[in-house]
Formats: C-alpha cells, sequence, structure tokens
C-alpha cells in the first residue's frame, strides 16, 4: 500500500480499549476529464486503523441502494490515506493509487457513502443519497463534477449531513491531482479506558485523585495518555458498611463479658470489633452499669441466748452471724451481726 507506513503506537491496553471521538472520512474526491477519477480517505486518529472494518458505497443516479462498494483492506497508519483511483485514470493518479476498482466510476451526480461495517454506521458522504441533482451538487464555487474537492484541513470527521459538509470542502480546477496520495488535517485523539474494581469499607480514598468516597458507584478520572489524548479510568467502586450493635447489662460488682471472656468491675462502654458478613468491622458495644453490694452489721451482747429479729434464729453462742437481703440497687446487702452471750451465773446458800 502506498504511502501508508505502518507504525504500531503503544497504548495503555490493559483492559483497555478505544473509542474513536472521530473517525476515518473522504479527504479527497476528484472527478476530473474521462476516467481521471479518485476517491481518498483519511485517517486521523493517532492510532492505526483496521480498513477491513470500513466499506465505500456509491450510490448512482438517485438510487438508494448501493450501485457499487469496495472493500478497503490493510493497516492504515495515522495520518495516512487509502486512495481508490480510476483503473484508466492519468499516471499522476495511478502512482498514488492503493487500489484500483470500479467504486470510482461516479460522475457528479452519484453520492458516495463511507460505511464503518461492525454497527453499520454511516460516516461520511459525498452528496445525498437516494436524492438525483441533476448533473451535480453544487460546492463552493465548484461542484460534485468537473472539479477536484480537497477536505479542509480543520475537519477530523466525517459528515452525514450534506447540507454541512458541502462546506468543508476546498475547490481546485477539474483534473488537479496536485494533492491525492496524502492530506494534511489535524489529528484527533484516540481516548483510551481503563477500570479498576474496588471494595472498601465505609470510604475510600482514590489515589489516583486524593478524593475520598463514601458511597458505591463509578467514578471517572481523565489524565492525558501516550498518545496525549484522554486517559479515561473509571473506579467502579463498591462501599461495604460497617455494622454496629450494642448490649445493656446490669449486674452487681463484677460482669465478664462472654463476647471477650473479659471480666468488668467497672460501669462504662466497652467495645469489641469482629469482622461482619461483607468483611467490614461489626462493631459490638457493651453498655454495662456495675452496681455494688453493701454491708452492714449490728454489735449485741446478750445473756445466755439471743433471737435475731432479722432472721428471727436464736443463738445461744457468741459469734459473727450474716444475713444477705436485696439491697435498693437489686445487688446483696450482706447484715453481719457481731454476737457477745454472756451466760448467767448461779450459787447456792443452804441456811438452816
Amino acid at each position: 500500500m502506498k504511502k501508508i507506513l505502518f507504525q504500531l503506537i503503544t497504548l495503555l491496553i490493559t483492559t483497555f480499549g478505544y473509542s474513536q471521538s472521530c473517525d476515518l472520512f473522504f479527504s479527497e474526491y476528484l472527478e476530473g476529464a474521462s476516467n481521471n477519477k479518485a476517491i481518498e480517505v483519511y485517517n486521523p486518529l493517532n492510532a492505526p486503523v483496521d480498513l477491513v472494518d470500513y466499506k465505500i458505497f456509491r450510490y448512482n443516479n438517485g438510487s438508494v441502494t448501493p450501485t457499487d462498494s469496495i472493500q478497503m483492506l490493510g493497516t492504515l497508519a495515522p495520518g495516512s490515506v487509502f486512495v481508490a483511483g480510476n483503473p484508466s485514470a492519468v499516471a499522476a493518479i495511478l502512482s498514488v493509487s492503493d487500489t484500483l476498482h470500479t467504486i470510482t466510476f461516479f460522475n457528479g451526480d452519484d453520492a458516495l457513502e463511507l460505511r464503518y461495517m461492525p454497527t453499520n454506521t454511516t460516516i461520511d458522504v459525498i452528496g445525498v443519497i437516494g436524492v438525483d441533482p441533476g448533473v451535480n451538487w453544487v460546492v463552493g464555487t465548484g461542484a460534485t463534477s468537473e472539479f477536484t474537492l480537497v477536505r479542509q484541513s480543520s475537519i477530523v470527521n466525517g459528515e452525514t449531513n450534506w447540507a454541512v459538509s458541502v462546506t468543508e470542502w476546498d475547490v481546485y480546477p477539474q483534473n488537479t491531482a496536485t494533492f491525492i496520495g496524502s492530506h494534511s488535517g489535524t489529528p484527533c485523539c484516540t481516548n483510551s479506558f481503563s477500570s479498576i474494581l474496588t471494595t472498601a469499607c465505609d470510604s475510600y480514598t482514590w489515589p489516583q485523585t486524593g478524593q475520598t468516597y463514601t458511597t458505591s458507584g463509578n467514578y471517572n478520572d481523565t489524565i492525558p495518555n501516550v498518545t496525549g489524548c484522554d486517559s479515561i479510568i473509571t473506579l467502579m467502586l463498591t462501599i461495604n458498611s460497617s455494622t454496629y450493635s450494642s448490649q445493656s447489662i446490669t449486674t452487681c460488682d463484677s460482669y465478664t463479658w462472654p463476647q471477650t471472656a473479659q471480666t468488668y468491675t467497672l460501669s462504662g462502654n466497652y467495645n469489641d470489633t469482629i469482622p461482619n458478613v461483607s468483611g467490614c468491622d461489626s462493631i459490638i458495644t457493651l453498655m454495662l452499669t456495675i452496681n455494688s453490694s453493701t454491708y452492714s452489721s449490728q454489735s449485741i451482747t446478750a445473756c445466755d441466748s439471743y433471737t435475731w429479729s432479722q432472721t428471727g434464729q436464736t443463738y445461744t453462742t457468741s459469734g459473727n452471724y450474716n444475713d444477705t437481703i436485696p439491697n435498693v440497687a437489686g445487688c446483696d446487702s450482706i447484715i453481719t451481726l457481731m454476737l457477745t452471750i454472756n451466760s448467767s451465773t448461779y450459787s447456792s446458800q443452804s441456811i438452816t
């Protein structure tokens, strides 16, 4: 393929792909005297293009169905052109043609279409498909017959609306072959795309941007890629939540928490953290109230025996005796009887 030098451009593709913000388009249309005809397609992208995905169709005299087509082949490097020339054209056209084909059997009243075949999408036209203009379509100071039309260098994409496209061409006299075989256009970008799948708990700070997210969703960042175009990175973020639960316990003197086997003697809030089903923290709070047992004592001295009103128990021996009842907090109130039993003494007198 003449003037088509394959260039290997390294793209940042891991799961990268690219989306064409612009695409191939007709860059020159030569409709000269006799068989001096050619059609040129330009690659404005910053990446090579496989031409097997593209076709040119010709619609003769207002036909709505193609009269002829050409399947282009090969790889079209960035900034390069593909030229289909008429087999009977002059040497200036033949020398730069990549193929000789009947697709160039057009007159000024035949529409041309460039189509992207994977999606069957029209990406550029010359003329209006289904309309017979009579002799030709007027283009500026020229027309689609007996003139050479060169796409303006500022154009970076095809145009399917001929009313717009007709303003995008520079017009040159019949049989001008000076420009065929190359095109000076403004390159357009091949954007690259990548994605990062991340799951986090409660929040996530993306190192790419320093932004902190607390909600699941897709978030984008755009940086220049190796071709100088946009590299769009999508963070596909899932935020799982920590869970929280609490236990309220009131007990006396001390409490051993089964969750941790820890024994506490003071009231307070105590936490334990375990993983929940989503792998985030499950934080359990023990809200603990420790009530205290109370202690009191009575010191009693009695003779021979003592019946304790607290219990109704009668004691005949000195000692410490306990009784336990609930206090106002519901804990033990331990009362100690400190008892001293003194014995009565007996003596006798025998009198006659």
